[in-house]
């Protein structure tokens, strides 16, 4: 009784029914309507609804196009400087070259100077020679045989008295290898960075200087090379020069020595 009694008075109380399949019946109309979920999948009107997640790839991206940028401005930065270094290098070694052609010359003609000293003590020793031994038959002559008084005749006359005129060098002529500092292979090396280009992309200003740092490095290990055999090839003269010069402090000194034997 009770209950029935609170089934009339409550107004909110329903009845469940006992028909399984009343529950499940639903007209075509509230079938045929758009489920309210759907928004899920719509576009967002405005930011504010755009997912978290995608937000925050996109500020990643960013983030790591501007340090993209920066990597890359700083790689030019440091090719650039690469790049001075090496012309640099470069205009250093071609200025040595030619100091290197200037000194070569020069040991030339220090080649020839004291080729023409030795050629002047060979002939002053035959002279030498000649000397020696007409002082030896004149202290004889005055030892062993009487000087008959006649006209006077001065022996040296007799003689064949030596002839500074003969013993002349010839005048030094001219080098038949001239060398010019810019014909030097050395200085061959030609410079490719006059005309500079410039491109839009750092990438591709990247990729030039990157070129021309290897042809300059080319060029350096090409001009090493060829300083290296112009060392070889004076340090040969400087060697060749030691040895003429000895020769002529030999020829020099023996010479002084027969001039004391003489004159004592």
């Amino acid at each position: 009784m009770n209950g029935d009694r609170r089934k009339e008075t409550n107004p909110f109380y329903t009845v469940k029914s006992t028909n399984p399949f009343e529950d499940d019946d639903i007209d075509d109309e509230s079938f045929l309507k758009p489920s309210t979920s759907s928004f899920l999948f719509s576009k967002p009107k405005s930011d504010d609804n755009k997912n978290p997640f995608l937000r925050d790839i996109e500020l990643g991206d960013a983030d790591w196009s501007m340090k993209m940028e920066e990597i890359q401005s700083r790689t030019v930065e440091s090719t650039k400087r690469s790049l001075a270094r090496l012309m640099e290098s470069e205009l250093v070694g071609s200025n040595i070259a030619k100091e290197l052609s200037h000194q070569k010359e020069q040991l030339e003609n220090c080649h020839k100077k004291v080729d023409g000293i030795n050629v002047n003590l060979r002939n002053s020793q035959k002279h030498l020679r000649r000397i020696k031994s007409f002082f030896g038959g004149f202290k004889d002559f005055l030892m062993g045989v009487k000087i008959k008084q006649t006209k006077s005749t001065n022996p040296f006359d007799e003689e064949e008295s030596p002839k500074s005129g003969k013993t002349v060098v010839g005048r030094e002529t001219q080098s038949s290898i001239e060398v010019n500092a810019m014909s030097h292979p050395a200085m061959k090396i030609r410079f490719g960075h006059n005309e500079e280009s410039k491109p839009k992309h750092p990438e591709d200003v990247i990729e030039e200087n990157l070129g021309q740092m290897f042809n300059h490095v080319v060029s350096l290990k090409g001009l090493a090379e060829e300083l290296g055999e112009e060392l070889e090839v004076q340090n040969d003269l400087i060697d060749t020069l030691n040895d003429k010069t000895e020769e002529a402090q030999i020829s020099i000194a023996k010479q002084n020595k027969d001039i004391v034997k003489m004159l004592k």
